[in-house]
């Protein structure tokens, strides 16, 4: 039972993709939402169906609009669905201020979450796709540098104990911010790699670049929650702006959540700087929107746990069909990374995540009402 009076975690969660979206439908049904979905082409495990699906409850033309957005890394959709259904099921969801609309994007890499992966059916890291392909791509010369470390030949025990030996050890030196910056910014170069970039546009880019103007045509301020999972102590929520977010989306995103809100890849974020997220992306297909894009990171397990559990997930699609007595014990550490199966940690994750949900509706209200850009 979830911490948060009202909020049973586990029921809003889902054991999986499919059950997860379900409860998400289901409860955007109930609440009288308009709900459209975007099919992807790929099948999931059980070869189930995949999309990306689109709850609006609200004013259709509404001018101010609070986008909670899952999934962007697979995986990671655990935690943004259950935040999702959970705000469907809550009582103030019928409460919106005047004039203000909530759309809910459940999955936007659906395959990555049904497959238990964090990247997508090419190894596309989502937040590492949104960059610039008519130029040259940027060479991570530091990734390249620590390659040998992520990309081992076995997984088995005694080669995978002496892989999180040598990385803890390499994270508790002086060098191992850096070294960890190195991994997790983003690269172009190795397509079965850690945090790829991708070399043109991914299925979830081209999916977004088509759907945000159609979606938010009429709007003039657009607050996005952008859910994550994985980065920081068990269970705490950092809020964190992109460093392509300008001053006056800076200043706005202080306003309505606080002094908290930190930088992407500054000195106070768990976060390295990344090129290439689909936020700022966001911004710069709706020019002529206010937007203030927000990423809700909570921290999970050590970050070599983290890291581990990547290498092993890129390890296993390197050769799916030949490691597949693996894909258990692969998967179930991955999804053990990015959403604990423990119900003070979704508590911890729900009371936060509703409570910055009510502090973007008050602020795009007192914002629309006062005529604030």
């Amino acid at each position: 039972m979830s911490a948060i009076p009202g909020h049973d975690a586990a029921a809003t969660a889902g054991e999986n993709y499919t059950e997860a979206r379900a409860r998400f439908l289901s409860s955007a049904r109930a609440a009288g939402a308009e709900i459209s979905s975007i099919d992807h082409p790929l099948r999931g495990p059980a070869g189930q169906a995949l999309a990306t699906d689109l709850a609006w409850l609200g004013p259709a033309n509404a001018q101010a609009v609070l986008l909670i957005a899952s999934g962007a890394h697979g995986v990671e959709g655990h935690c943004g669905s259950m935040v999702q259904t959970a705000w469907l099921r809550a009582a103030s969801r019928d409460r919106l201020p005047d004039g203000v609309a909530v759309a809910l994007l459940h999955a936007i890499n659906p395959f990555g979450f049904a497959w238990t992966r964090r990247t997508d059916h090419e190894n596309i890291d989502i937040n590492r796709n949104w960059v610039d392909f008519a130029r040259p791509l940027p060479v991570n010369a530091a990734y390249l540098a620590h390659e040998g470390l992520v990309r081992p030949e076995h997984w088995d025990g005694p080669v995978r104990a002496a892989f999180h030996a040598v990385l803890e050890d390499a994270a508790s030196g002086t060098d191992g911010r850096a070294m960890i910056a190195a991994l997790t910014s983003g690269q172009h170069d190795r397509p079965d790699g850690l945090f790829f970039g991708g070399r043109a546009a991914s299925w979830s880019r081209a999916m977004l670049e088509d759907l945000l103007p159609r979606a938010f045509r009429h709007c003039r301020q657009l607050a996005i929650i952008d859910i994550h999972s994985g980065l920081g102590p068990f269970g705490r929520g950092e809020r964190m702006i992109p460093a392509g977010a300008g001053p006056a989306a800076r200043v706005r995103a202080g306003r309505w959540y606080g002094l908290g809100v930190t930088l992407v890849g500054g000195e106070d974020s768990v976060s390295a700087a990344v090129t290439g997220d689909w936020m700022s992306g966001a911004a710069r297909l709706l020019p002529e929107v206010a937007v203030t894009p927000v990423a809700m990171e909570f921290g999970t397990r050590p970050v070599v746990q983290v890291l581990e559990a990547l290498v092993g997930d890129a390890w296993l699609w390197r050769d799916r069909p030949g490691r597949a007595d693996h894909a258990g014990d692969v998967m179930a550490a991955t999804r053990d990374a990015f959403f604990p199966a423990d119900p003070v940690w979704q508590g911890m994750i729900l009371g936060q995540a509703l409570a910055m949900i009510g502090q973007a509706l008050e602020g795009l209200s007192h914002d629309l009402s006062e005529n604030i850009e």
